[in-house]
C-alpha cells in the first residue's frame, strides 16, 4: 500500500465511523449525558468492529507500535 493509499484508507475509514456515530447522535440513540470519555470509547469500539486481523497480524502490529513509538 502506498503512503497515499494509507492516507486515503485512514481518512475514509475515520469518515465512515464518524458519520455512523453522528447519525446515532442525531437519531437520539446516544445518551445526552455522554461526554468525551464515552464517545471516545464508542469510537474505539466502532473501529474495532472492523478488526479483521489475525493473531499474528496483531503481534506484528503491537511490535511495530512499540518499536516505532506510535
Amino acid at each position: 500500500m502506498t503512503r497515499q493509499e494509507q492516507i486515503d484508507f485512514v481518512r475514509e475509514l475515520s469518515k465512515n465511523v464518524a458519520e455512523d456515530i453522528v447519525d446515532s447522535i442525531e437519531r437520539g440513540r446516544i445518551p445526552s449525558e455522554w461526554d468525551g470519555r464515552e464517545l471516545r470509547l464508542l469510537l474505539a469500539d466502532k473501529h474495532s468492529e472492523w478488526d479483521m486481523a489475525t493473531r499474528a497480524d496483531k503481534r506484528r502490529y503491537r511490535n511495530t507500535v512499540l518499536v516505532n513509538n506510535l
